[in-house]
């Protein structure tokens, strides 16, 4: 896969996830997602090589083939290859975006309220003081 093509989907994920980061944060949170990203598709790719393929191909490896040869070669190995990369790509980046927006409103979730203190009462305790007051009947 293209430098470029990696960078496109890496700026998208980066649009997608609707953070900001000052320009440093974000240049280094680019550079780890497409490391990650490149990883993936390493991992996704050899996963889909049989046995025999896979003996192949580290061996090819030792050959220090090009960018392109290596590509060519799963293409020649993996029926579909492309398509099923780029599945492997989509489901990757979806899942960071989730990820990353869970982590988000995670972070905005006050969690000191659902823990237990001293001072606070056991969240059992709580839920059922919540779930008592909510079946009392109004005064008329």
């Amino acid at each position: 896969m293209s430098e470029n093509i990696l960078k496109e989907y890496v700026d998208e994920v980066y649009k997608q996830a609707d953070i900001l980061l000052e320009y440093q944060e974000e240049k280094e949170f680019k550079q780890e997602l497409e490391s990650a990203l490149t990883e993936k598709i390493g991992e996704a790719s050899i996963d889909m090589l049989d046995e025999n393929s896979k003996e192949e191909y580290f061996k090819f490896l030792e050959s220090k083939p090009s960018n392109e040869d290596i590509k060519n070669f799963f293409t020649s190995h993996v029926n579909d290859f492309n398509d099923k990369i780029n599945s492997a790509i989509i489901d990757f980046c979806s899942e960071f975006i989730l990820k990353i927006k869970k982590s988000i409103i995670m972070g905005s979730i006050n969690v000191d309220q659902y823990t237990e203190k001293e001072d606070n009462p056991p969240i059992e305790e709580m839920l059922k003081n919540e779930g008592s007051k909510n079946t009392q009947q109004p005064d008329n």
